[in-house]
């Protein structure tokens, strides 16, 4: 009996190591493939003297090569946590103007999907300590998951002080998943659907990166979901009075 789990542990240690090999072989080549197609039809542009067309093919150069850079950045990261080689630097602030500074960043790809993008803070100053990159890193890439999972509806982000502690709720209209794939997708190099044929891109790193990030700050992190109806995730941090002459709001 007990070989008989070790062989079906092992058929599935070698299912997902085929799976992340052929993602991320995916996800490598997909955006040089582009840049290589861009690069040909430039020289075109340069021998026909279309230098219109040129602003257009470098954005979406850009474009293309953000995809590339995101995911490297995601792998670095994931493999900093897992060796223990992340640095934590905490600062005083007000976690609203974070979340304000993300939203006007993250504004125009929610328009670009026809998404409304809704921002409804705390009125109060919410102080947490915290390292200010590393929770924007994480709000971050939860936008980025909630505009990339859904086509019509909206994504949102909120505040709220429950408890003595400040809450950070992202919400969205997406595809949603199965609650029992919750604890299976905070794992590394996960998609609720795997293999070539998944509909969206990405080697399933943003969740992982976000749900161990909270938990190395001292955070709380809560995701639920249903399937076609759309997710919210919670992270929460304890409060605190902030000093506004220690804090890091004229960075922001």
């Amino acid at each position: 009996e007990q070989l008989e789990k070790n062989y079906k542990k092992e058929l599935q240690l070698n299912k997902m190591k085929s799976d992340f090999l052929a993602n991320i072989s995916h996800e490598i080549r997909t955006p040089y493939n582009g840049l290589i197609g861009y690069s040909d039809i430039i020289d075109d542009c340069i021998a026909n003297q279309d230098y219109e067309s040129l602003q257009e093919l470098t954005s979406a150069m850009k474009e293309v090569m953000g995809r590339a850079l995101n995911l490297f950045t995601n792998l670095v990261e994931v493999s900093q946590i897992e060796a223990g080689e992340v640095e934590i630097e905490k600062v005083e602030l007000n976690c609203n103007q974070v979340l304000n500074k993300i939203y006007n960043k993250r504004l125009l790809d929610a328009q670009k999907k026809n998404v409304e993008f809704k921002l409804d803070l705390c009125s109060s100053e919410l102080f947490i300590e915290i390292d200010w990159v590393k929770l924007e890193r994480i709000i971050d890439v939860l936008i980025d998951n909630s505009i990339k999972y859904t086509s019509k509806g909206y994504v949102s982000i909120s505040t709220k002080e429950i408890d003595n502690n400040v809450c950070i709720y992202i919400t969205d209209t997406g595809i949603g998943f199965d609650k029992s794939q919750t604890e299976r997708l905070l794992a590394p190099f996960t998609q609720e659907v795997e293999g070539y044929t998944r509909p969206y891109e990405g080697v399933g790193l943003g969740l992982t990166v976000a749900y161990k990030l909270t938990k190395l700050l001292g955070g709380n992190f809560e995701i639920s979901s249903e399937k076609n109806k759309g997710t919210e995730v919670k992270i929460s941090f304890p409060k605190i009075n902030g000093n506004k002459s220690n804090t890091a709001l004229e960075i922001l």
